[in-house]
């Protein structure tokens, strides 16, 4: 639940190359249509310290999909 008015804002992509925090970007390896090349690829090239984790045999909801491999890649990640 979000408590801002609009829950999707658009967001320059200028800000977004300013962020120079480590970023883990996931997707499930089965999504469907083009949200992995659309959003998480245009991301990737955007944030400067982005990792791109696909986590397989997973959909959008790659926690319940795929409990072992999406935890992993957080813990991975945040051991970085």
């Amino acid at each position: 639940m979000t408590t801002s008015a609009d829950a999707f804002p658009i967001v320059a992509p200028d800000k977004i190359k300013k962020l120079d925090i480590p970023v883990l970007l996931m997707s499930g390896g089965l999504n469907v249509g083009n949200y992995n090349s659309l959003i998480d690829k245009k991301l990737a090239k955007l944030l400067p310290n982005s990792l791109q984790i696909f986590i397989e045999d997973a959909r959008h909801e790659m926690f319940l999909d795929n409990a072992v491999g999406s935890n992993k890649a957080v813990i991975d990640f945040l051991k970085r």
